[in-house]
């Protein structure tokens, strides 16, 4: 990993509304900063925290297919 990063300070990040959240956002974060969308675009009406959780725990039963 030579390639320098960047920090980006964003003024208006999504932010979830409940005490009980917290990981799946930082989850969802990263996934969206993964695949290049931007920040600012992971409101919490656009993350779809069902079909996510879903998917996580697809990725972390042993043996399951992924989505």
């Amino acid at each position: 990993m030579d390639k320098p990063f960047s920090i980006d300070h964003v003024i208006k990040c999504g932010q979830h509304d409940n005490g009980a959240d917290c990981r799946v956002f930082l989850l969802k974060f990263a996934d969206y900063l993964s695949i290049g969308l931007a920040i600012d675009d992971a409101i919490p009406k656009n993350l779809g925290y069902f079909f996510f959780r879903l998917k996580l725990v697809m990725e972390f039963m042993p043996g399951s297919a992924s989505l």
